[in-house]
């Protein structure tokens, strides 16, 4: 009999700790919703203390950041959230660090990581739409660039051709005297 109370005991308190990080995921979610970044932020590291491993909390937890525009610190987390079994996470994760990586101007990266999900989702239409979007302006700045470096060109062969042109003016100066 003493047997039986211990398991349904040590049963009873995995489920109550199931329903704590469940409940404070929750409490997170509906902070997040309300806009409250930074309370529902701190919900989801609450909720990591019990549960260090957890893809869904990491990935809640790089949103968050997100939000609060830390994005160096949410691509930790959406890498973290790469690590579960759970493929469709993993391929909103890699969505969501393409985000980052854009929103830091980092667009070379962030192609990387829409091309990634959409490795892993080849229906994702945001995705496919963001890295369209972001090879086209990567295109557009190496355009920009290549245009930009063709007229410092011809601005340095004309100051060189005028300075040319003034010392040999000086030199014919020089004979006449």
């Amino acid at each position: 009999m003493k047997k039986i109370m211990i398991i349904i005991l040590i049963t009873g308190l995995a489920g109550s700790s199931f329903a704590g990080i469940k409940g404070k995921i929750d409490k997170g979610n509906s902070l997040y919703k309300k806009d409250k970044f930074e309370e529902a932020l701190a919900k989801y590291r609450d909720a990591e203390t019990d549960e260090p491993e957890n893809s869904i909390l990491h990935f809640n937890v790089g949103d968050a950041l997100f939000k609060l525009e830390k994005y160096d610190d949410a691509i930790k987390e959406f890498e973290k959230a790469t690590f579960g079994k759970d493929i469709e996470l993993e391929s909103k994760s890699y969505y969501n660090i393409g985000n980052c990586f854009y929103r830091q101007g980092k667009l070379p990266e962030a192609a990387q990581y829409y091309k990634k999900c959409l490795e892993m989702n080849p229906k994702d239409r945001d995705a496919k739409y963001n890295y369209e979007y972001v090879q086209k302006k990567i295109k557009e700045m190496i355009d920009k660039n290549k245009d930009n470096a063709s007229q410092q060109q011809q601005q340095q062969q004309q100051k060189q051709g005028q300075g040319k042109e003034k010392k040999e003016g000086k030199d014919k100066k020089q004979e006449e005297k």
